[in-house]
């Protein structure tokens, strides 16, 4: 289930803190990518692999192509609109957190425009986050309750499953999904870490329907085929703490891989809070 590994390349070198969320914009040839807790977002430019910082009045912990030409996302409590270029902030929709100790996390924009995101417990203990879904309009829906920290999200390629990761149970949840709709049921496991090192944390789906998983904490991302539940690869990564993964470049065919510090003193060889690249074919 493992083969030769493939090239990395450390596109940052250990500039942020908590890298996540990246996603790549066609139109303009760009990866983008945020540090949550610095309150700032970065793009990589294809070309010329220059990166650019744009700096937030508010954490921003998801951001990805509205397919438009801009960019949605969250905040700490909102669904946002923003200008991909400076980094200017409207507020779509506003969730009702009054009282709780939670924030928004990861999140993405289906085929359809709508955005999905979901929320988590600070502390990282308690069941209080929940699942949203927010179409063009600014309309709300609850999907999920009873989460810890809601985090990776995507669909099949077919747009009938969705595949869904609450971090402290291990696994990754697959609903049967109405294309365009909001609604989502029939529950069940699609991927068990089992003994694997670390927890899932983002993921993202190729266009052969296999998952790939980042390993919070296990320095590592996976490849499963959902359909089975069998782990097909893992790949190793210089970061304890590996936070999400999305395919990019003009065809379509680089994983990007998001890193975040390890907290302490981390040893001096360890690269989280740097973005890589998979160069080779994987």
């Amino acid at each position: 289930m493992t083969g030769e590994e493939p090239m990395l390349k450390n596109i940052t070198q250990k500039m942020d803190t908590l890298a996540e969320s990246p996603s790549w914009d066609a139109g303009r040839e760009r990866l983008y990518w945020v540090d949550i807790p610095a309150r700032r977002f970065h793009y990589m430019d294809w070309e010329s692999g220059l990166i650019s910082t744009v700096e937030t009045t508010d954490i921003v912990t998801s951001l990805y192509p509205d397919g438009k030409g801009g960019f949605m996302g969250t905040s700490s409590d909102s669904f946002i609109k923003m200008d991909p270029e400076n980094g200017s902030v409207s507020t779509m929709a506003k969730i009702d957190i009054a009282g709780q100790k939670v924030r928004f996390n990861d999140g993405k924009c289906d085929s359809y425009g709508n955005y999905w995101a979901g929320t988590m417990d600070i502390g990282e203990k308690e069941k209080i986050g929940k699942l949203y879904a927010m179409d063009r309009h600014g309309k709300v829906k609850i999907l999920l309750e009873n989460l810890t920290i809601s985090n990776g999200i995507c669909w099949d390629t077919d747009k009938k499953l969705f595949y869904h990761i609450d971090t402290p149970t291990r696994k990754v949840d697959v609903y049967d999904y109405s294309p365009g709709k909001f609604e989502i049921w029939d529950g069940r496991t699609a991927v068990d870490l089992g003994p694997l090192s670390g927890k899932p944390d983002g993921m993202t789906i190729d266009s052969r329907g296999y998952l790939w998983v980042a390993h919070w904490g296990g320095g590592c991302i996976s490849k499963w085929d959902p359909g089975k539940g069998e782990r097909i690869r893992t790949i190793k990564i210089p970061a304890k703490n590996v936070t999400s993964c999305a395919f990019g470049g003009p065809e379509m065919d680089r994983l990007f891989v998001t890193t975040a510090r390890t907290s302490g003193n981390p040893l001096t060889d360890d690269m989280g809070g740097s973005v890589f690249s998979l160069d080779e074919d994987f």
